[in-house]
């Protein structure tokens, strides 16, 4: 039996086929281009303006946190809507129900109003997890499974490129305002420039066409399911235990990252004195190797296989983790910022692969919700990462815990590495 098989009804066929290839590209396109309006107005901008106004790392955290749990609580509900109804009305509800979150945040931070912020940050965070969700459902539905690794890896590749170019259009929007330091007039402009990009991104989901494996119930019985699937260990079918144990690792790797991450632009700030430019230059400099990582990905998936390669990409992040938090050096610690960042996060299109080739199409929804629980987690790791540093008066604590986190879960996933085939 070929993959194509194993996936149910084919996607080649006439129309269908060109609708498909027409949604796989708009899906790219809404990746890439949300990656860049992220960079502008939700990153390191966004952070060091709480910081500055509310003078406290745990406030940052704290507002991750509540994003988190906010994301958190609406992720089965929207797994059941994704599994049950037309995936894409659901996007196109979805882009535009984010336009009052947006409003919001745009009114919370030109008038420096962090109650309203905390507020607008939260709808925006419920909007933008149940978006991504469905997207991430409805592109797999349109990929065909001897593709899989490859289209995800190529999402990720052009997420990265799209993260790239949002520091450089901040670095633009930074050297045209007349005072380049970290001022608040300076972080109100480049925000509220990225805030009015959603009118050139979610509008594109009224692009997407429908196609047969759009919805759910294509594939009702487990025999559509790849053989290895159906094997047993330790009683358990793998079609549930690898996905499960898979998904748990990922948790602790995002929980692991997220008490680090969120403070990475306030490290560099505040050790090392870099500048707004500065580091804007570096985030483009990680995104880029990231995108570079992901689109070489495949191969290295094809010579150690998916879940060795993932077991690889973690601990090799978590040695680099490590070697930021020794090094005293402004363009050592960039250097392996950069390098821990792309190994890290190329274990993402392995990871997805694996769970999407165990699951139903029926059930994808639910189990992307499973997948979106790292938004929640991150907000957790957040507060921690906070804490540790008001605590220590360091961000270096959290930036070991984070890399022990890492290689502590790459170690706990050899054992189901066994399980899973190339």
């Amino acid at each position: 039996m070929t993959p194509l098989d194993q996936e149910g009804p084919t996607l080649s066929d006439g129309p269908n086929d060109r609708a498909r290839r027409l949604n796989v590209g708009v899906c790219m396109y809404l990746y890439s281009a949300r990656a860049v309006q992220y960079a502008v107005a939700s990153a390191d901008f966004l952070d060091t303006y709480i910081m500055d106004i509310s003078g406290s790392n745990q406030v940052v955290g704290q507002i991750e946190s509540l994003c988190g749990v906010a994301a958190l609580l609406i992720l089965l509900p929207c797994g059941y809507l994704a599994d049950h109804c037309k995936r894409l009305g659901l996007l196109r509800i979805l882009a535009i129900a984010k336009a009052l979150p947006v409003m919001m945040t745009f009114v919370g931070v030109r008038e420096m109003n962090l109650q309203l912020l905390r507020i607008a940050l939260v709808l925006l965070a419920v909007v933008n997890g149940a978006f991504d969700q469905v997207l991430q459902v409805f592109l797999v539905d349109n990929i065909l499974s001897e593709q899989r690794t490859l289209q995800l890896s190529r999402k990720e590749m052009l997420s990265w490129l799209g993260s790239a170019v949002g520091p450089l259009l901040g670095l633009l929007l930074v050297n045209l305002h007349s005072d380049t330091s970290w001022s608040i007039p300076l972080l109100q402009n480049v925000l509220c420039a990225g805030l009015v990009g959603y009118l050139f991104v979610e509008p594109s989901v009224f692009l997407l066409k429908p196609t047969r494996l759009c919805t759910s119930g294509q594939e009702p019985t487990d025999s559509s399911l790849p053989a290895w699937t159906q094997q047993r260990t330790c009683g358990l079918r793998k079609q549930w235990l690898v996905p499960i144990c898979t998904e748990a690792m990922w948790a602790g790797t995002q929980i692991a990252g997220s008490m680090s991450l969120k403070y990475v632009p306030l490290f560099f700030r505040k050790d090392f004195g870099i500048s707004a430019s500065g580091l804007m230059v570096l985030r483009v400099a990680e995104n880029l190797s990231l995108a570079c990582m992901n689109w070489g990905t495949p191969a290295i998936t094809a010579k150690l296989g998916r879940a060795w390669a993932a077991i690889f990409f973690i601990a090799a992040g978590g040695v680099f983790m490590l070697g930021v938090a020794a090094v005293h050096q402004t363009w050592l610690a960039a250097l392996l910022f950069v390098f821990r960042t792309a190994f890290a996060r190329a274990n993402v299109p392995c990871v997805q692969s694996i769970i999407f080739e165990s699951v139903l199409v029926k059930h994808r929804g639910r189990w992307a919700a499973v997948t979106s629980f790292k938004s929640a987690t991150n907000g957790a790791g957040a507060w921690v990462g906070g804490y540790l540093a008001d605590r220590t008066n360091d961000y270096r604590a959290g930036f070991n815990l984070t890399a022990t986190l890492h290689l502590l879960c790459a170690l706990l996933y050899v054992p189901v590495a066994f399980l899973v085939p190339p």
